[in-house]
């Protein structure tokens, strides 16, 4: 616990001293600040890192789960065998690669939503940006398959069938369906989840949009309202729990 603290510390003062050297040299070369942030808040530079992790993440997609369900069928072998020692190790790695895998697809999907919606926006603006879009729709071929073939490796790994459009009930459904310790695990990993983003995520976007608004001179109110809105929903929904365990 302490060496993660101490871990956590360095990489927050690495963090504070790389950005104090990068607005100290661009100070030092006559850049102002409202310029500085523009360049960084370029739209066509991120919508390439969004094309690039993409097409990164849809590649370990299909890797992790294409060894799932190499896994699986080696715990379906180990099975007929006997082998406990096998079914023990393949069950894990299999259930391990999906999981990655799982959230190798989630983060391509946000990756490649953002490539195509920044790119309408840059089609919107300027017409010769086409390149951009088309780019960026090119990508959702492979999450097409992809979700094809996540769906059957889940079905054959924990043998439950994930609807294709699933609402909140079927999420909680599939999440009552794992072992009672896999259970207990997620339960634990949501509700730190939930605290970082009530205590530490959120709060610290307030400043940084803060800072961001600032030097820009401008208040970014979308950002903030958006902010706010996710802030307030997140706890608005801890009134079910009241209602439901303390009637």
């Amino acid at each position: 616990m302490k060496k993660r603290r101490g871990l956590k510390g360095f990489l927050f003062l690495f963090m504070c001293g790389f950005a104090s050297y990068f607005v100290g040299s661009a100070a030092a070369a006559g850049t102002m600040p409202k310029d500085l942030i523009q360049q960084l808040l370029t739209l066509d530079v991120y919508v390439y890192l969004a094309q690039g992790a993409s097409l990164l993440l849809a590649g370990m997609t299909f890797y992790l789960l294409h060894h799932s369900r190499k896994d699986t069928l080696a715990y379906q072998k180990a099975e007929d065998s006997d082998d406990e020692e096998g079914m023990e190790k393949f069950y894990k790695k299999a259930h391990r690669n999906l999981e990655y895998g799982t959230i190798a697809y989630n983060i391509c999907f946000v990756s490649i939503l953002f490539s195509l919606l920044g790119a309408f926006y840059m089609v919107a603006v300027n017409a010769a940006q086409i390149k951009f879009l088309l780019l960026a729709s090119m990508f959702y071929i492979p999450v097409f398959f992809l979700t094809g073939y996540y769906r059957k490796t889940l079905k054959m790994v924990r043998h439950y069938d994930f609807p294709k459009f699933a609402m909140p009930e079927d999420a909680l459904a599939f999440v009552r369906s794992y072992d009672e310790g896999e259970r207990e695990a997620n339960y634990e990993n949501s509700f730190m989840t939930l605290f970082h983003l009530n205590q530490i995520i959120l709060p610290a976007l307030y400043i940084i949009l803060d800072v961001i608004s600032f030097a820009l001179q401008e208040f970014q109110l979308t950002a903030f309202l958006i902010v706010v809105f996710i802030h307030g929903y997140i706890n608005i929904r801890s009134i079910s729990i009241v209602k439901k365990y303390f009637k």
